[in-house]
C-alpha cells in the first residue's frame, strides 16, 4: 500500500533507502501531526501495560489515540474562503438597497476574508475538533499479525484520516514534527495572504466594472452612440498600454529569473489546496487581468479628459425703421412716407471643438439672457433696434481627442497611474515569494529534521518487528 507520506518525501529528495527498513513500532508520547494541522500532539498509550519497545516506554496499539487539537489549517483557510462570500452578500444587500458602501468593495471583502480567516482559526481551537473529525476511522495500516494485549500493534506508516482531509500522522522526534507543523502554518499564513489579495482584486475588478459601466451609459445618454464608442475605444487603448507595461515587466521577471522564485512551486508541489489556489494568483497576476483592470479603472478619468465646456453665445437684432418723407430708391422707386421695414440678423459665436459630439437637449445652462431696445428718430425716419443676447453653457465630447485623454487617465497628473495594473501585479508576486519563502524554509527544515533528529529517535526503538 502507497502511503502519503512516503510520496511527500519523495518529493522533499529524502534518500529513501533510510526508511526502507522493517516497519518500526510506535512508542508511547511519539508525535502525531496531521498534514492540516499547524500544532503537533503526541500518542498517549493507555490500551496495554505490558510491551515496552523505547527507554521503557509503552506501544502503541490501533486503540490509542490522542484527544487533544491539531490547530486545522483547513479551516482557517476555509474561514476566510467563507469570510469572502459572506462580505460579498453583505456589499450586495447594502449596494441594492440603496446605500453606499463605507469603504471600498475590495477593501471590504479583504477584511472579510481576514475575518473569516480569525473565525476559522477559533473554530480549529475547539479542543475536540480533530478528535469529532477522527472519530470513526481507525489506525491503518497496522502490523497484520503483532498484537499488543489482543489489540493490534501500531506501525511506523499508520496514519489516521480526517473528515476534512487531513491525515494524521507518527514522528519519532519533536524537531521533525514541529518542523512539519511549522510548514504547515505558513502554508496557511501564505493560502489566508492569497485569499485575502484576490478577494481584493476581485471586488476592486467588480467595483471597476460598475464604475466603467456607469461612465459608459453617461456619455451615450449625455453624447450620443458615436461619443461612447470612441469613450470605449479610449478604455480598449489603456488595457493595450497596461498590457504592453505588464508584458515588459513580465519579461524582465524572465530574464533575471525571478519567475522561478515567485510561482510558489516550492509549497504548491506537494500541496494540491495551495496548487490550486496559486493558480487562481496566477490568473490575477496575468498580463490580460492587469489590462482589463487598468481599462476599467480609468474609464471614468478617460470620460472626463475628453468632455470639455461647450459656450455658445447667440446675438439677435431685430430693427423697425418708418419713413416720415418720400424716399426714392436707386432704381427709381418712391417709397412714400409711412413705409415700415423690418430687418432681423442672427449672429451665433462658440468653442466648439472639431468633430465633437455635443451633449444633447435638456443639458444645457443659460448663463445670460439679455435684451435692449433703441429707438432712434430723425426728420426723415423713426428706427426701433431690440438687440437680444443669450449665452449659454453646455458640454461636448471632444472625440478627436481620444489618445491624449487616454494618456492623461492612464499616467495620471504624476505619471504613476499605469501603476494600478502594474502595481497591483507586483504586490501579489510579493505576497507568493513571501508565501514561498515562509514555506520553503520551514520545508527544508523539515528535511534537515527527517535526516537528523528523525533518524536519531527512530534508532532509540530497541525491539523491532523481527524480535517480537
Amino acid at each position: 500500500m502507497k502511503q502519503p507520506e512516503v510520496a511527500y518525501l519523495t518529493k522533499l529528495s529524502i534518500p529513501l533507502q533510510e526508511f526502507d527498513m522493517a516497519k518500526l513500532y510506535v512508542p508511547d508520547k511519539a508525535y502525531l501531526v496531521c498534514s492540516e494541522g499547524m500544532k503537533t500532539q503526541q500518542i498517549k498509550v493507555s490500551s496495554q501495560s505490558t510491551i515496552k519497545i523505547a527507554n521503557g516506554r509503552l506501544a502503541a496499539t490501533i486503540k490509542d489515540r490522542t484527544g487533544a487539537n491539531f490547530v486545522c489549517a483547513k479551516m482557517v483557510l476555509a474561514g476566510a474562503i467563507i469570510g469572502v462570500a459572506i462580505a460579498a452578500v453583505v456589499a450586495a444587500a447594502i449596494v441594492l438597497s440603496g446605500g453606499t458602501l463605507a469603504i471600498g468593495l475590495g477593501a471590504m471583502l479583504a477584511a472579510g476574508a481576514l475575518g473569516g480567516a480569525a473565525a476559522g482559526l477559533r473554530t480549529a481551537l475547539i479542543p475536540c475538533a480533530c478528535a469529532l473529525l477522527t472519530m470513526g476511522k481507525d489506525w491503518a495500516p497496522v502490523h497484520p499479525k503483532v498484537t499488543f494485549e489482543d489489540k493490534k500493534a501500531l506501525i511506523e506508516t499508520s496514519v489516521v484520516p480526517c473528515r476534512f482531509g487531513g491525515i494524521v500522522k507518527i514522528l519519532y522526534s519533536k524537531e521533525a514534527a514541529e518542523a512539519l507543523a511549522a510548514a504547515n502554518r505558513s502554508k496557511a499564513i501564505a493560502g489566508v495572504a492569497a485569499v485575502t489579495t484576490v478577494a481584493f482584486l476581485g471586488g476592486t475588478m467588480v467595483a471597476a466594472l460598475g464604475s466603467a459601466a456607469l461612465a459608459l451609459q453617461s456619455t451615450y445618454l449625455t453624447f450620443g452612440l458615436g461619443a461612447s464608442i470612441v469613450h470605449f475605444g479610449g478604455m480598449a487603448t489603456a488595457g493595450g498600454m497596461s498590457f504592453g507595461a505588464n508584458y515588459v515587466y513580465d519579461e524582465v521577471k524572465n530574464y533575471t529569473h525571478a519567475s522561478e522564485y515567485i510561482d510558489g512551486s516550492v509549497y504548491t508541489e506537494s500541496d494540491e489546496r495551495h496548487n490550486q489556489l496559486d493558480d487562481v494568483v496566477e490568473i490575477a497576476t496575468d498580463k490580460r487581468t492587469g489590462a482589463v483592470g487598468d481599462a476599467l479603472g480609468s474609464s471614468e478619468d478617460i470620460g472626463k479628459h475628453q468632455t470639455a465646456p461647450l459656450i455658445t453665445n447667440t446675438t439677435t437684432t431685430q430693427s423697425v425703421t418708418t419713413n416720415n418723407v418720400f424716399v426714392a430708391g436707386s432704381n427709381g422707386t418712391v417709397v412714400p412716407p409711412g413705409t415700415v421695414v423690418a430687418t432681423q440678423s442672427t449672429v451665433t459665436a462658440s468653442n466648439a471643438i472639431p468633430l465633437a459630439s455635443p451633449s444633447r437637449s435638456g443639458t444645457t445652462v443659460i448663463l445670460s439672457n439679455s435684451e435692449s431696445t433703441i429707438i432712434r428718430s430723425t426728420a426723415n425716419t423713426v428706427e426701433a433696434t431690440r438687440i437680444s443676447s443669450v449665452t449659454t453653457s453646455s458640454t461636448q465630447f471632444n472625440n478627436l481627442g481620444i489618445l491624449s485623454s487616454t494618456s492623461k487617465a492612464y499616467f495620471g497628473k504624476y505619471g504613476l497611474n499605469f501603476l494600478k495594473g502594474m502595481g497591483t501585479n507586483m504586490f501579489f508576486d510579493a505576497v507568493r515569494a513571501g508565501g514561498n519563502w515562509l514555506v520553503s524554509n520551514e520545508l527544508k527544515a523539515y528535511s534537515d529534521a527527517l535526516k537528523t533528529s528523525e533518524l536519531a529517535a527512530r534508532k532509540s526503538i530497541t525491539v523491532i518487528e523481527d524480535e517480537v
